[in-house]
């Protein structure tokens, strides 16, 4: 299976902390981290923070 990528963007931090509250107790992954984007895929998108994927984004919800 391979992923074809559409977009790749740093996050600004209004994203971020929207995405913190929906992760819950999870969002601490996002905690003062300075490189935080958005690869947008298909089928699905991910969240990378120093370029490693930390959280995959299913259906526009962060899991």
């Amino acid at each position: 299976m391979s992923i074809k990528v559409k977009k790749r963007n740093f996050l600004k931090k209004k994203k971020i902390k929207e995405i913190k509250a929906e992760l819950g107790d999870y969002g601490e992954l996002l905690q003062n981290k300075k490189n935080v984007e958005i690869l947008e895929a298909e089928p699905n998108s991910f969240i990378l923070v120093d370029g490693e994927p930390y959280i995959i984004i299913i259906e526009d919800k962060p899991l």
